[in-house]
């Protein structure tokens, strides 16, 4: 047998050795439309998926995550349970995925905001502005979220605190910075956070609930005007 010197042995030293069969140190290389037709069912994995959340949504948002069952949620999409079941765990891991990417889709609005908003700005008002649009763009998750507050799983309920948690640590920062900068009046922040996070959410919510055909960008107007107004320093009359 060939002696090979180790010591200065490359790769192609051991390439180049008639002793080594080249198909046991070829790379081997899969045909480009083999590639192309695996990237067509990883496309399609993620589009069933894709639609099963999507139903999943529906569904709990119509009947409540107790209530709705993955029956409910194939029927709703038209595949076989088997395909749910290859995607996700349980309806709980389909929940708690929609609830992140909404969680996610939240933080990444704040924390654009919070890199370009002018300071010159209302702090309040730019922050209730951009989470009521949200909210209303997302109306489904919102339901389930306002829902699911006091879901009997604390995994759930954990998630759903966090959350309202991060709003209300958000709304407290944006009306300090607002304090500092005089354009909202001396408050306990932390509490007036919490109640403007609060109110965010009910007033969008239960219009959108109760009123048909609402006008979306004029009750986030008036939500905002009224919170615009509420905070503002009280004029010095002697002024």
């Amino acid at each position: 047998m060939k002696q090979i010197n180790l010591k200065n042995a490359s790769m192609d030293t051991f390439a180049s050795s008639s002793d080594i069969p080249a198909s046991s140190i070829s790379l081997s290389k899969k045909p480009k439309n083999e590639i192309a037709d695996i990237a067509e069912k990883l496309s399609k994995k993620e589009m069933t998926r894709k639609k099963i959340l999507d139903a999943a949504l529906i569904v709990f948002s119509q009947k409540g995550y107790d209530k709705a069952n993955v029956s409910d949620i194939v029927r709703e999409v038209g595949v076989a349970q088997g395909t749910f079941y290859y995607h996700f765990k349980d309806k709980k891991t389909a929940l708690v995925e929609l609830l992140n990417s909404f969680f996610d889709a939240m933080k990444k609005l704040v924390a654009n905001w919070a890199a370009t908003t002018d300071t010159s700005a209302d702090m309040a008002l730019v922050f209730s502005r951009n989470v009521a649009d949200l909210l209303r763009k997302n109306t489904c998750l919102g339901q389930i979220i306002r829902n699911e507050t006091n879901n009997p799983d604390p995994e759930i309920r954990l998630l759903i605190k966090e959350f309202h948690n991060y709003l209300y640590r958000q709304a407290e920062l944006a009306l300090l910075l607002g304090m500092r900068l005089g354009v909202v009046r001396e408050m306990d922040a932390r509490i007036a956070g919490v109640a403007l996070v609060g109110m965010i959410e009910s007033v969008v919510f239960e219009l959108i609930d109760r009123v048909e055909d609402v006008d979306v960008e004029h009750v986030i107007k008036e939500i905002s005007e009224m919170q615009n107004i509420g905070i503002r320093p009280t004029p010095d009359p002697r002024s």
